[in-house]
């Protein structure tokens, strides 16, 4: 239940983690974002919703290393009586490298230390994990306004592995502000998401 219940949050997480990073005509790693997710998690044999947050950024740490921070929380629909809360908070790096002047590869592994509580209005159940998450991606600039993402996705946490692969568009109004939207599937959990970047 623990591992099954935190695939939601953990896919508002990667829609952070996988969104292309981008400024105007440059491929860039140094950024601060939020992140909204409707969440549908399937994984108990009914549909679920939730609503997720996320919150983090990325910094370089070199040319074609940075580092990456985030926070996620989801709040699941109650169902049977039954109210699911999520968190998570991740660290990691990322390697990137250009294979074309608009285009980069990218892999990351991060930390993640991950919360679960579930409550039934009488007694609550709480449990927290460390695992990890490992992430491959490709970024592609299609014009000077537009950046097309591709990702995939493995996490191990609760004795629990789940996959999930991505795509997003990202939009830069200018060199600083950014809005994207993107959508992440897998192991019975589907992610919608809004982004709000701005560029370091």
């Amino acid at each position: 239940m623990f591992g099954k219940s935190l695939k939601s949050v953990l896919g508002g997480s990667f829609l952070l983690l996988m969104a292309s990073t981008s400024q105007a005509r440059d491929i860039s790693y140094d950024y601060v974002q939020g992140a909204y997710g409707s969440v549908t998690d399937s994984s108990l044999g009914v549909d679920i919703d939730a609503d997720a947050f996320s919150f983090g950024g990325s910094f370089s740490l070199s040319p074609n290393v940075a580092a990456v921070v985030g926070f996620s929380a989801a709040d699941y629909e109650r169902v049977q009586g039954i109210e699911i809360d999520s968190s998570d908070f991740s660290f990691g790096i990322v390697g990137h490298q250009s294979i074309a002047p608009a285009t980069d590869v990218y892999a990351g592994f991060s930390v993640v230390l991950a919360d679960v509580e579930i409550s039934d209005g009488f007694s609550t159940y709480t449990d927290d994990d460390t695992g990890n998450t490992i992430t491959l991606g490709l970024r592609h600039m299609a014009n000077e306004s537009a950046e097309l993402g591709f990702s995939f996705s493995r996490s191990d946490i609760a004795d629990d592995t789940s996959n999930m692969i991505g795509i997003n568009l990202l939009l830069h109004t200018d060199e600083k502000l950014s809005f994207g939207i993107g959508f992440s599937t897998g192991d019975d959990v589907d992610v919608l998401g809004f982004s709000v970047r701005i560029n370091l």
